[in-house]
C-alpha cells in the first residue's frame, strides 16, 4: 500500500510540475515554430498584418526579417531591417528564464517584467525608432516602403472611377 501511495504521489508531482511548466513549454514551442518559419521565409515577403491592410509599415516592421537574417548570421542586415530586434530577443529570453524559474530567488526579472516604466520606456523607444526610420527611410528603403498590394489600396481601386 505504501508503494502505491508513493507511485501516486510521484505521478501527481510530475503532473503538477508539467502544469506549472505548461506556459514555458508552450512559449518554447511557439518560439521554435516561429524560428523554423522565419528561417524559410523569403526575405522580400512581409508578414505584417498592419502593412498588409494599410500599406504603411508599422513600428515592428522588419522584425521578422531581422530575425531571419540573424539566424543566417547576417548581423548587419539584421540591424538594418530593425535595430531593436536583438534587445527584443533579450527581453524574450529574460522572460523565458523567469518562467523557467531561474530568477526565483532574486526576482529581478519578474520585477522588471511587471514594471510599467520598463514597458513605457520600451514603447517610447520603439515609437522613436519608428519615427526616425519613417523620416530617414520611408518610402525608399525596405522594410519602410509602401505596399501597393495592401487591402486598402485594393479597395480604393475598386471604387476608383476611370475616365
Amino acid at each position: 500500500m505504501l508503494v502505491f501511495k508513493r507511485i501516486v504521489s510521484s505521478v501527481q508531482d510530475a503532473v503538477n510540475f508539467l502544469m506549472i511548466k505548461k506556459k514555458l513549454l508552450l512559449l518554447y514551442l511557439a518560439i521554435g515554430i516561429f524560428i523554423i518559419i522565419m528561417y524559410f521565409i523569403p526575405s522580400d515577403h512581409s508578414l505584417c498584418i498592419f502593412r498588409n491592410v494599410t500599406g504603411f509599415p508599422c513600428p515592428g516592421c522588419g522584425l521578422t526579417r531581422a530575425g531571419r537574417y540573424l539566424l543566417h548570421f547576417e548581423f548587419q542586415k539584421s540591424f538594418e531591417f530593425h535595430p531593436l530586434f536583438i534587445p527584443l530577443a533579450l527581453i524574450l529570453a529574460l522572460y523565458s528564464l523567469q518562467l523557467f524559474g531561474i530568477d526565483s530567488k532574486t526576482r529581478i526579472i519578474a520585477r522588471l517584467m511587471a514594471d510599467k516604466r520598463f514597458w513605457a520606456i520600451t514603447l517610447c523607444l520603439f515609437l522613436t525608432v519608428y519615427a526616425i526610420r519613417m523620416i530617414i527611410l520611408y518610402p525608399d528603403v525596405p522594410p519602410m516602403v509602401y505596399d501597393e498590394n495592401s487591402l486598402v489600396q485594393k479597395i480604393s481601386k475598386l471604387f476608383q472611377i476611370n475616365n
